[in-house]
């Protein structure tokens, strides 16, 4: 996991990203995205009850996630605040397809 500092945990910074941010769709994730300042790239991962029901299932997918982040950390994402939302589709998804949607989604061009 990554330190306090480098992850999205008020309300205010969830609350900016989602109604000034851009957002990217893939297959199993949406990434809500917004450029601020130049310091290092904060990060969070939203899993909801729509998909699953089972904490369980919800946690392994946050878990899978947090590792593909700390694996992309040298990319250059400076200044920019990144929240990945799961999509339901995602509960029966295994680690690999997660991290490739992942990393196809925080490559493109547009971030």
């Amino acid at each position: 996991m990554l330190p306090k500092s480098r992850r999205l945990r008020l309300n205010r910074d969830f609350e900016r990203v989602f109604s000034l941010g851009k957002s990217l769709t893939g297959r199993f994730l949406k990434i809500k995205f917004l450029k601020e300042g130049n310091s290092p790239a904060c990060f969070a991962v939203v899993v909801s009850n729509k998909v699953s029901k089972r904490a369980v299932v919800r946690n392994r997918i946050r878990r899978r996630l947090w590792s593909s982040i700390l694996k992309i950390d040298s990319i250059s994402l400076n200044g920019l605040k990144i929240a990945v939302v799961v999509k339901p589709e995602a509960s029966g998804s295994s680690f690999n397809d997660l991290s490739d949607d992942f990393y196809r989604l925080i490559t493109k061009k547009s971030l």
